[in-house]
This record gives C-alpha cells, structure tokens and sequence, in this order.
C-alpha cells in the first residue's frame, strides 16, 4: 500500500493538489514530502528532519543556549560536551564545532552570518550537511541535518529544534524522545546528561575531547578578566587620537584594560608625520595649472624677495627685489627695489610686462603672484592694460 502511494504521488500535478488541501484544513497536517519519509523501516538512507531551508544572508543567525554553568568549570577548562550534540529547543540554527559527524560543506559563509550565543557573536565559517548515528526503538539509524553552520571549536554542537517543526518532528522531555506526527512515531531516542538532552549515539565517530582542546582555548568564561593590552607609547599615540605625552602619562590610571611601559616616553610632534602635518600653518600647492604654456613668455611668476634683515639696505639703497621667470623657456629677469610700496613695484612690473614685448615680440598672457598681499587688484589692471 505505501509502494502505491508513493508511485501516486510522484505525478507532480496530484502532490500540489494535495498539499493545497492540507494547508486548508489547518497547520496542524503536514505536507507530504517523498525525500523525508520515515515510514520505511527498511530504507538506508539518512532521514531528514529537519526543514532543509537554507539561512538568510541578510539577517543575524541567533542560538540561544547554555550548554554548562560557568561556575562549575575552571579557567581555561575544557567544556565538558564539546563533543556532543545538544537538543536545543531555543536555537533556530544547526552549529557543529568540527569536520567530524561526516560533515560536508555545501557553501562558504558571508561576512555578518553570526552566530549569537549569551553576549557574544561569533563569525561562522561554511554552512553544510551532517549525518548522525541515533537510537531509535527498532536500533540504530541515521539522521540528517541541512544548512549547519560550522564554527570550529565551538563549545558543544548544536540541533536547532525549531528547524525540526515544519516537518512535524516534536520532542517529548517526559519520554526523553523526538516523535514525528503521532507520538507514537518515535525518531529518536534522547539522552539526558547533565541537564541538556543529547541527541547523538555512542556509534558516533566523534572526535575525543583532548583533540578538540586546541581549539577549546578559545573559549573563556565572562567571568574571567580580560588580559590588558600592551602598547608602546607611539602605539597608544596613534591609537587615541595624537595626544601628548603629559597625557599618556595618565593613560593607564585612567583606561582599564590597556598597559604603557612606564619607562618609556612619549613621541614628540617631531616624531609623528601625521603631528607634524597638523602643525603646518600654510601647504603651497604645486599643481600644474590648467593651460600649459605654449610659448615663451605665456605665463610668468612673480615673487617679491627681502634682500636685507629690516633696518639694513644695499650699497645703493635696495631692499627688495622682484623675480620673474618664465613658465615656457625658464628665462629668468630681476629688478631691485628701496621698498615694496605700491608706488615702486607696480611700475617695475608694468616695466617689465613692456620690456618682454618690446624686446623678445611677445604678450604676456598671465601672471602668478605668490599670495603678495595688496597687489592684487592693481596687478590685474596693470596686466589687462599691457594686454
């Protein structure tokens, strides 16, 4: 009779009016699903229990479970059921903690796929199949479990049993059970060790604790303080912000968690580029300009030099100088001034645009003046009207 059920229900068609029916009647049925049939005691292949449905990328995967009382390990002890696996009725994902169990991966994990156990979220590593030995009343028989997040060294592994309930698999803490459909269906026969119940069989080619202890030194419990973070004090410099030495001085006493090598000292602004670049009043751009020179002559820069400290002057009075050079050719001319007075460097200018066209046949198209202040305005009139 189930051999003719099971031929029916390969015709596509027929499934989906059957399933449409069931979600009518209520949640309480079950569809049907030929690939997770349990009924066949004879069958060898691995039953599925779970939903088989696959994490979303773009949410938080949470397992809320205790799998022991901190207070009854030691610092740095290993978790005694770090090689088990554990019924959690709170947990809404599978974890395994190694490639034991006959774990296959079946896809890489996505940078925020966490898995949140307490206060702590962990990154998980690849997502993939497990297939477990378990006690059933008529022996032993295989189980498998879809979408398991691998996260090694884990403290325990994890059986998410909300991912059991769309297939209808329950679990009985009076009987010490999972039964699917009808209590008396019984999937798996449970153990209950330590307050947790245990899924797995003693069949399990499951890893020792002592090889696990390499990866178990990544568990602490909260209680445990934290180990102060060692830093120079260049480190710690350039960690907080770019303080002064009087500062870091008082780090420690006043940051928990974070020690300073108390006979070191602090950087000087000397010491740091990124100090001695804030402490810079003034950054002259050396861009190219926008229009390159063509020509001789096209562009030429201007700078008004101090020949002599203030109160002394040259053999003939001088105490200035303009520059020019030309952009094009290089072709430097200069002329010296007894001061800097607008009355004096804006004719030595206005001689200078007039002897470039008089003597070498070109036009002066622009001038570059190196932030000279109080020639601006009187400069672009005597450019414009030399043009």
């Amino acid at each position: 009779m189930q051999a003719k059920v099971a031929e029916a229900l390969k015709d596509s068609k027929l499934l989906e009016l059957i399933n449409k029916a069931f979600s009518k009647v209520g949640a309480t049925l079950n569809r049907i699903d030929l690939a997770a049939n349990p009924t066949n005691p004879t069958s060898k292949e691995p039953m599925q229990i779970d939903d088989g449905s696959i994490s979303d990328a773009t949410s938080l995967t949470f397992a809320m479970h205790q799998a022991y009382s901190a207070s009854q390990l030691k610092p740095n002890a290993i978790p005694p059921l770090i090689n088990r696996w554990i019924l959690d009725p709170g947990s809404n994902t599978h974890v395994c903690n190694s490639k034991s169990f006959g774990w296959v991966e079946t896809r890489k994990a996505q940078p925020g796929e966490v898995v949140y156990a307490g206060n702590t979220a962990t990154q998980i590593e690849a997502w993939g199949t497990v297939v477990l030995n378990v006690n059933t009343p008529q022996g032993l028989k295989q189980i498998k479990l879809q979408d398991v997040a691998l996260i090694q060294g884990f403290f325990a592994n994890i059986l998410g049993l909300s991912r059991c309930r769309k297939r209808g698999v329950h679990f009985d803490s009076g009987r010490d059970l999972l039964y699917k459909g009808d209590p008396s269906n019984v999937v798996a026969n449970l153990e209950y060790t330590k307050g947790h119940w245990l899924i797995d069989a003693e069949e399990n080619d499951r890893p020792t604790i002592e090889s696990l202890s390499s990866l178990a030194t990544q568990f602490k419990p909260s209680w445990q303080d934290r180990r102060p973070i060692s830093a120079t004090y260049l480190e710690a410099h350039e960690l907080f912000g770019h303080p002064g030495k009087a500062t870091l001085d008082h780090l420690t006493g006043n940051v928990v968690g974070i020690s300073l090598d108390s006979e070191a000292r602090g950087p000087s602004w000397k010491e740091c580029k990124t100090c001695i670049r804030t402490k810079m009043r003034e950054i002259v751009s050396r861009r190219s300009p926008e229009i390159q020179s063509t020509r001789p002559f096209f562009r030429i820069a201007i700078d008004l030099i101090q020949l002599r400290p203030f109160g002394e002057a040259c053999y003939n009075d001088d105490k200035f100088l303009i520059h020019a050079v030309c952009e094009y050719s290089k072709w430097h001319e200069v002329t010296t001034l007894t001061t800097k007075s607008l009355l004096h460097a804006l004719p030595a200018v206005k001689g200078l645009i007039a002897k470039i066209q008089r003597q070498f046949g070109y036009t002066v198209v622009a001038v570059k003046v190196d932030n000279e202040k109080g020639y601006g305005k009187e400069l672009f009139d005597v450019c414009r009207a030399a043009d």
